[in-house]
């Protein structure tokens, strides 16, 4: 059995040795979709920004409740952290996450 959910999840990232949490929720087809053609080792730097703008888009709708990440001393709002140029580096880390648990693995796979 393959037991799969929609539900949002605990997800985590690390940037600089410091622990970020945040809630995500699994991605939709059509946003699946769109980041499909990213999905590999070997992106240019413009398929990196393409990613980073699309990613930026679905961000906001997809996270929530960020822990160990502050924006102006309160924790971070993802639309307000994907405006920002200091997002960039934190944007394709939370996607990966997103990625992740909309993609079924081994793990997905029950008794």
């Amino acid at each position: 059995m393959i037991n799969l959910t929609s539900e949002w999840q605990k997800l985590g990232i690390e940037i600089n040795g410091e622990a970020i949490g945040f809630e995500g929720r699994p991605l939709t087809k059509e946003e699946y979709l769109k980041l499909m053609p990213f999905m590999r080792a070997d992106l240019s730097l413009d398929d990196t920004v393409k990613l980073i703008d699309i990613a930026s888009d679905i961000i906001p709708d997809a996270v929530r409740g960020f822990e160990g990440l502050n924006i102006d001393g309160v924790p971070a709002d993802p639309a307000k952290l994907c405006s920002l140029a200091t997002g960039v580096n934190i944007i394709p880390h939370v996607i990966r996450e997103l990625i992740q648990i909309s993609t079924v693995s081994k793990n997905d796979e029950g008794n």
